[in-house]
């Protein structure tokens, strides 16, 4: 939005701790919190299976310190253990109203970000998804949105020499 912050942006602004921990993206990212869960100081909690489009996926609880009402859930593959969705969800409760009657039409704010990995081809030794999907909805007072992003990756490039120049800042 002009002059603002996208509802994505606004969602990762008010629960940083999305960005912090290196969840966002999945295993796409080197920050991935899998990789080395002692240095991100959160604890993982088995929660059962789950079916996501048919598919038996294991579902973890991830708990990072001072993560608030945030509530972040991660599904892997029953099969073949790929990480296949991440799942944020918080609420923010209503407001009371002036009277009980205004109190009772008030509805509480969901805020729900699913990140979704499909597509799985080898590339460069490793198993990555070549399809990420994003997905936000936003149900408030009046109205609820939806908004979705996708991303399809061709082509993966590895510890890739870049040039000094790119860091230089041009003068005008």
């Amino acid at each position: 939005t002009q002059g603002g912050r996208s509802p994505l942006g606004n969602f990762l602004m008010s629960q940083p701790i999305v960005l912090k921990q290196g969840l966002l993206g999945g295993v796409l990212s080197s920050a991935w919190p899998l990789f080395n869960l002692e240095r991100r100081n959160a604890k993982l909690s088995y929660s059962g299976t789950d079916k996501i489009n048919g598919q038996t996926v294991h579902k973890l609880k991830y708990m990072p310190r001072n993560a608030g009402d945030l509530q972040i859930n991660l599904y892997f593959n029953a099969d073949t253990f790929q990480h296949v969705r991440s799942q944020y969800e918080y609420v923010i409760a209503a407001r009371q109203g002036a009277t009980a009657e205004m109190s009772a039409s008030q509805r509480d704010s969901r805020y729900k970000l699913v990140e979704d990995f499909s597509d799985f081809q080898a590339t460069g030794g490793l198993t990555l998804p070549h399809a990420y999907k994003i997905q936000l909805t936003i149900e408030t007072q009046n109205k609820t949105q939806t908004l979705e992003w996708t991303i399809n990756f061709s082509q993966f490039a590895f510890n890739q020499t870049i040039e000094q120049e790119l860091f230089n800042a041009a003068r005008n």
